[in-house]
């Protein structure tokens, strides 16, 4: 067995982050949104400063502070696909269903990570299934 305080974040939702905010650039150019601008502007001020130094390990704790703005990226994305009222109420019910569908993935992705960032003991196997990635050990 292993126990350990992991502090990866749930991937899901990062890498629907990193979506939601290039999605966000695009987005917030085409509707001139300034709130778009100022979660991007939050995302660059915690990522660029990291681009100045390439030769250090950046470790995955360092990027906690981009994660708010991530998922104000994601809520933007997610509030859009919910639809309004203007849109076709077969398109609304389209978008609806994938905000369900992806937060039911996102829970369950929390649920399985859970054991790991409570420090839970688990069997080495259940800690190994959560390295998705080579570089993740």
């Amino acid at each position: 067995c292993i126990e350990i305080l992991y502090s990866m974040p749930n991937p899901i939702l990062w890498w629907l982050g990193v979506l939601a905010v290039l999605w966000l650039a695009v987005h917030g150019v085409r509707t001139r949104d300034w709130r778009a601008g100022i979660v991007l502007v939050g995302v660059g001020s915690t990522y660029v400063p990291w681009l100045f130094y390439p030769e250090r390990t950046i470790f995955q704790f360092y990027t906690v502070l981009i994660l708010p703005f991530l998922l104000l990226a994601v809520a933007f994305a997610l509030r859009t696909l919910w639809g309004s009222g203007r849109h076709a109420a077969g398109s609304r019910l389209a978008g609806r269903r994938i905000v369900l569908a992806t937060a039911a993935i996102v829970l369950a992705v929390s649920v399985f990570w859970y054991p790991l960032w409570a420090a839970i003991s688990v069997p080495m196997e259940f800690y190994w299934m959560h390295n998705w990635l080579r570089g993740w050990v």
